[in-house]
């Protein structure tokens, strides 16, 4: 054969996998140097500063090993997602007790907790004197009580900084939608206040709250570690208490360092893992041969474990549709008008933001039962409002828009739980279901039915049952009356202190809704990015009519969504009363943030596609929003217009 075998496409997750184990040498530079600095802050205290260069020899090694197993184990339990859960205490409970990844966790910071204190233990009077001499005689000595007390604090702190690792979800990495590139010098001492606070907070917490624990702990710890009582030939007898000032002051410089060193190796590890889309100034899918089909591979790739990978390449692709280097325009060029692509990767682009677009859409509009009987009774529903009306459908309204309201899921369904088969049904004979229905099919079965069954049911019924319309209502009043109690004290509950852990709030509800805005965030903006440059670089008529009403259509979705869901919040939503008086507040929250930027991206399709919106086939929603924003930059550029005038004058 004289053809050349097809060059098989570079999959993008292999780009990601060379550029994130170059970035992970710089962490690991940097986790080095910070071990160095653990290591001298530890001695400084203690005197004898230069025994610290030759203690280095093993004292950075087991620090940069502690502080290599927190990355790995971070590496293993990294997110891009925000919890699912409604609740704090749902959060924690689904993260720690049903979560397999908590406990790798768990045991890496306890490990790494264990190689600093045992750096640390042989500048005190604790390495040796780790049993006491009593002055009566005994077998075996007594184990030293501040010996165990030190080792106790620093497994406490390790159990600390883990669960407030998943209760506040810190290993989830703070990815931000529209960003291409974030310089790693500025962004590595950005928070040095905060890395500062949360240490001190966490090493005063621990100082406070570990003897505390330790007094009332002792006789299970020491149940727990008799074998290495036995080991060290120790009296497991438990002894008297005594800490000491001296082993607290020393637990607590050692905790301080520690939490230091674990807070500024985390964010290392965050801020070069969201450097972005760019190594250096070249994109990642810039090394394949064939840039458009490595990054639909990206985009394509929804395994759980590569979301990361996923959630760059829409970030690629975001940047793609909105830089003009030289790159950029390659590449849209390649989308729109090379032979090869111009036929598959608009379509395949299209077809992957909109999947994302409409789940999310779909999430943020969900009701549960309970809310849509609420809402059914709230007043938002006596108001004619297009955005949250659940009147029937809108006419078609202008030009070639039509009404595609009837698969439209983004609508608040409240005839969702009613079924026109219900009219019908009435008039039916009731039929015997479950293991009654399997019984009939026996002669035997249909006796024991008809004979013991039957008559005991029919006992039942009109002993406890509600038969007449009298006794119907009266049950029915009690049910309302207890369901009404119910909800006061769940109310109450939920306003006190304890009730925070189970409050859901707007910005939880809101995050459990979204999981993943950057994802979202960079598929809106690729959309219209592309359909803004389309305009002019689409000289092959890549982007058809079909496809720029498909996009106007598929935005006009969220935006409706979150406006429904900024406007009426789901009544299992709590609000304090302040919040509830001021609704900025109260919708400060990642829902109207996407609605904002969705409302963008919408306003510039608009205005750069307003020659020829009547002849797009838009919903009549869709339209009215097109019709809308139209008007709302006429008279924008009107206002300035008048601006600049009177300037002048």
């Amino acid at each position: 054969m004289n053809g050349q075998p097809q060059q098989r496409t570079m999959l993008y997750e292999a780009c990601f996998r060379a550029t994130s184990s170059r970035r992970a040498r710089y962490v690991n530079k940097t986790c080095f140097l910070v071990a160095v600095l653990a290591s001298i802050f530890l001695r400084i205290p203690y005197g004898r500063f230069w025994w610290n260069l030759l203690d280095s020899v093993y004292r950075v090694p087991m620090l940069f090993t502690a502080l290599w197993l927190v990355q790995q184990a971070r590496g293993r339990a990294l997110e891009v997602e925000y919890s699912s859960a409604k609740s704090l205490a749902q959060h924690v409970a689904v993260n720690t007790v049903m979560s397999g990844r908590f406990y790798p966790l768990l045991a890496a910071f306890a490990a790494s907790s264990g190689l600093f204190f045992a750096v640390f233990l042989p500048q005190t009077r604790l390495l040796t004197n780790y049993y006491v001499l009593a002055k009566e005689f005994r077998v075996k000595p007594a184990v030293n009580d501040a010996w165990v007390y030190f080792w106790f604090h620093g497994a406490f702190c390790a159990v600390v900084y883990s669960l407030q690792h998943v209760a506040f979800q810190r290993h989830r990495l703070p990815l931000a939608y529209g960003v291409s590139h974030v310089t790693p010098e500025k962004a590595l001492f950005a928070k040095k206040a905060f890395i500062l606070g949360n240490a001190v907070f966490f090493t005063a917490f621990c100082s406070l709250a570990a003897p505390v624990l330790y007094f009332f702990a002792r006789p299970l710890l020491y149940r727990a570690g008799w074998p290495i009582f036995m080991a060290c030939s120790l009296d497991t007898a438990m002894p008297p208490f005594h800490i000491g000032l001296a082993t607290l002051a020393n637990a607590t410089y050692a905790s301080l360092v520690l939490f230091l060193a674990w807070e500024f190796a985390c964010h290392v590890h965050d801020t070069y893992l969201t450097i972005g889309c760019l190594d250096g100034k070249t994109a990642i899918g810039a090394k394949s041969p064939d840039p458009v089909a490595t990054l639909l591979s990206g985009l394509r790739d929804v395994r759980p474990e590569h979301a990361l990978v996923r959630a760059t390449a829409f970030q690629e692709l975001a940047y793609v549709a909105s830089a003009n280097d030289a790159y950029c325009v390659a590449t849209r060029n390649a989308i729109f008008n090379g032979p090869s692509h111009r036929h598959v990767a608009w379509p395949a682009i299209l077809d992957e933001c909109s999947l994302v677009i409409r789940n999310t859409s779909s999430r943020i509009n969900f009701r549960s039962a309970s809310d849509m009987d609420a809402l059914r009774n709230a007043e938002y529903l006596a108001r004619d409002d297009a955005a949250i009306s659940l009147s029937p459908k809108d006419q078609a309204l202008f030009g070639n828009s039509h009404d595609s309201t009837s698969n439209d899921t983004t609508q608040f369904a409240v005839s969702a739980t009613s079924s026109p088969l219900k009219a019908s049904v009435a008039f039916e004979p009731a039929k015997q279901t479950g293991w009654t229905a399997a019984l009939l099919k026996y002669r035997l079965g249909e006796a024991f039915v008809s004979a013991v069954w039957a008559p005991l049911n029919r006992h039942v019924r009109a002993m406890y049952g509600p038969t007449t319309a009298r006794q119907k209502a009266q049950f029915e009043a009690r049910t309302t009356a207890w369901k009404t109690r119910a909800k006061q004290l769940r109310g109450e509950f939920l306003a006190s202190t304890v009730g925070v852990l189970f409050r859901t709030t707007a910005k939880r509800d809101a995050e459990s809704r979204v999981l993943n805005p950057a994802l979202y965030g960079n598929a809106v903006l690729a959309l219209s990015g592309l359909l803004m440059h389309a305009v002019e670089e689409d000289r092959s008529s890549t982007v058809s009519s079909g496809h720029i009403s498909t996009v106007f259509n598929l935005l006009e979705r969220p935006i409706r969504s979150c406006a429904n869901y900024t406007d009426v919040l789901p009544a299992s939503v709590f609000r304090s009363p302040s919040e509830k008086l001021h609704l900025t507040a109260a919708n400060a929250h990642v829902v109207a943030v996407l609605r904002d930027l969705t409302m963008g991206g919408f306003f510039q399709l608009c205005v750069k596609y307003n020659y020829k919106l009547n002849d797009l086939q838009l919903s009549s929603r869709a339209f009215k929003l097109a019709k809308w924003v139209i008007d709302a930059s006429v008279a924008q550029q009107q206002e300035q217009e008048k601006t600049q005038m009177a300037m002048y004058l």
